[in-house]
């Protein structure tokens, strides 16, 4: 499944390590961490058919990302790509979670991939054409 969703405001942070402290919330204090810079990518199609997301190399490069590794993919028109892939920080619908990020090239489209959707814990609401919260996440009796 393939959504525009233009008031999506997908964030990619550039780094895991900042200053910590506490901010006041609530009457209590919620612990927080800088984590550097991040961008809003307004544009970004969901698209649960892709398992990475798709992030311009110019964006990851400003907020300083590094390529860690070379990924091929296999295109709809059936040709071989390959694309550099790092590590970031994905914000998306009020969460956030670490994911691979794939460098995408002129031409290649900004793409939420099925695995930030799954890290995220996010489903798309096809009626209202948004993210949710993909409710409780399943696993083994402890």
């Amino acid at each position: 499944m393939l959504l525009r969703l233009n008031w999506c405001r997908a964030l990619w942070e550039g780094s895991y390590h900042g200053r910590r402290g506490s901010l006041p919330h609530d009457d209590r204090d919620q612990n927080w961490e800088l984590r550097g810079q991040s961008r809003a990518l307004p544009e970004t199609l969901v698209d649960t058919g892709s398992e990475f997301t798709w992030i311009p190399r110019r964006v990851l490069e400003e907020l300083g990302i590094r390529a860690q590794r070379k990924q091929a993919f296999a295109v709809a028109a059936g040709r071989r790509i390959e694309r550099d892939i790092g590590y970031a920080l994905v914000r998306a619908a009020g969460t956030e979670a670490p994911d691979l990020v794939v460098f995408a090239e002129p031409g290649d489209m900004t793409l939420l991939g099925a695995h930030s959707l799954e890290g995220l814990n996010l489903k798309i609401d096809p009626v209202r054409k948004e993210l949710v919260p993909a409710g409780p996440v399943i696993t083994a009796a402890a």
